[in-house]
């Protein structure tokens, strides 16, 4: 039996993750952090609450339980981290950092771990059934015109990736209406609404990992919500990377899509 740790932000996946490592028949300790969202914690889940920037605090705590693996999940409010008191660790992390770009970043925090003596676990190892494959999801597809914008969110992201500026792109009519920064995806949305036009729907998200993601600690989510944001601000529909991104319950994300005539699928990234 595995003592494995979850140093989890908000959202569905680190609860996901915890209940698949405790059918696994892991041990599992959960780790949230003070001023973050915060996950539910699954009954009979050992929970600590932790400072974000107490690093040291962390890895003590990790060793103290005896934890042999580690998975991050869930997110983490980027602006939020600004507000950081660091502790020693914490900048001896960000000196190793030359840009403090978000995959140099989690690719040092990952080292760093595996040099403290931890495995890191990606959570879609755990959680495989997340993963999608390439094709369509549901009953919506496409249509040829759809897939001109997929073709140019796709070509965007490539161009972007070594920016490390996001993972998501919205495009309508072949035109880019934004790209994912600081504010997440589900902001981006909203943004690229208002820019369509008075009473405009259509466009579509294309969100992929980076060519040099670190797909050990970040990897492209989408979920139900995700879907209720489309629905509601009518957009066509979400392509993803396939074998590369995670779709937080799978079967009401489709459910969802269908219901509200919006696609999703799975595409080569």
């Amino acid at each position: 039996m595995t003592r494995l740790a979850i140093l989890a932000g908000g959202g569905n996946l680190p609860t996901l993750v915890a209940n698949a490592a405790v059918a696994q028949e892991h041990q599992v300790l959960m780790i949230t952090f003070t001023g973050q969202q915060q996950p539910q914690i699954p009954e009979g889940i050992q929970h600590i609450q932790q400072a974000l920037g107490a690093v040291g605090q962390t890895l003590k705590l990790l060793k103290q339980n005896d934890i042999e693996q580690v998975v991050l999940a869930g997110n983490i409010e980027k602006p939020k981290i600004f507000n950081l008191r660091p502790d020693a660790k914490v900048l001896a992390l960000l000196a190793r950092v030359m840009r403090h770009h978000d995959d140099e970043l989690l690719q040092t925090v990952c080292e760093m771990l595996e040099e403290e003596g931890f495995q890191v676990v990606s959570a879609q190892e755990i959680c495989p059934d997340l993963l999608v494959s390439t094709g369509i999801l549901g009953r919506h597809k496409p249509t040829p015109s759809v897939w001109k914008d997929i073709t140019q969110g796709q070509e965007t992201l490539k161009a972007t990736g070594s920016l490390d500026i996001g993972q998501a792109v919205v495009v309508k009519d072949k035109v880019l209406l934004g790209i994912e920064a600081i504010e997440g995806t589900e902001a981006l949305l909203q943004r690229c609404a208002s820019l369509r036009g008075e009473g405009e729907q259509g466009g579509v998200l294309v969100k992929l990992p980076k060519p040099e993601q670190t797909l050990q600690a970040d990897v492209p989510t989408i979920g139900p919500n995700t879907i209720k944001t489309l629905a509601e601000l009518g957009y066509a529909g979400v392509a993803i990377g396939a074998e590369k991104t995670l779709v937080l319950d799978k079967e009401e994300t489709i459910k969802q899509a269908n219901e509200a005539g919006i696609f999703i699928v799975g595409i080569e990234s």
